[in-house]
């Protein structure tokens, strides 16, 4: 590599992490920043940089690395990327807290945004990749929002605004194959949750033993085999 292909490839890293720094910032909740340093910011862009270089297309990557430490504590940074589970960091932190460790910063997602020519080239996106636990659909054209619908699964939709269909309590909320199962919310909520325990009592009039499937086993037994072979 000459010395002005490692300049201009230092100079296009240099603005990846810059725009990196400005992502992971962005959405951060109120006080996430509070004594995040510019130098704190941009070790954390490299990091999430380093942990994505390698990562094989499509598939996740869970990157940590021991942090500067104090007396009787230790500090320890975690990146995890992926591409069609965003609710795999809160699951992730979720596992952490349950630890009893202390999450000191969460800082979450940095989100792709991808063009495309036409609606069906969309659409056939979505479909390639697992099934979403949320899709928005902002647009005035009632056929193609019916297009997106019918055309796509996904856990949930809100239409002309985001995650708003979480937040209706009269609708089941919940994802479909790796983004969840079972929904909660109201009456869904209440039957994903609990278990509907089936009890059977035989009558007295035992049919099964008069179709000969209870022993003793004899003729009424082979006719009840017969029956099951020709149909």
């Amino acid at each position: 590599m000459n010395s002005q292909n490692k300049v201009a490839g230092d100079a296009a890293r240099q603005r990846l992490l810059e725009k990196l720094v400005v992502a992971l910032c962005h959405g951060a909740l109120p006080g996430e920043l509070d004594g995040f340093t510019d130098e704190d910011r941009r070790e954390a862009a490299a990091f999430v940089a380093a942990a994505c270089e390698r990562r094989p297309k499509g598939a996740p990557v869970v990157k940590i690395e021991t942090t500067g430490t104090r007396l009787g504590e230790r500090g320890m940074r975690l990146c995890v990327a992926n591409d069609n589970m965003p609710f795999l960091v809160d699951s992730v932190a979720a596992a952490i807290s349950a630890r009893g460790l202390v999450i000191h910063r969460l800082l979450h997602p940095v989100l792709p945004i991808r063009r495309y020519d036409t609606t069906d080239g969309a659409i056939e996106e979505v479909n390639r990749r697992a099934r979403p636990l949320g899709l928005y659909y902002f647009g005035r054209d009632e056929a193609e929002r019916r297009r997106v619908l019918d055309r796509t699964i996904s856990g949930g939709v809100s239409l002309d605004d985001v995650i708003f269909h979480v937040s209706m309590e009269e609708l089941p909320f919940g994802g479909i194959g790796p983004s969840g199962m079972g929904a909660y919310h109201g009456r869904d909520g209440f039957r994903t949750f609990s278990h509907a325990r089936a009890v059977f009592k035989q009558a007295k009039f035992d049919v099964a033993k008069l179709a000969g499937i209870k022993p003793p086993y004899g003729p009424a037994t082979m006719k009840a085999v017969r029956r099951q072979m020709k149909g």
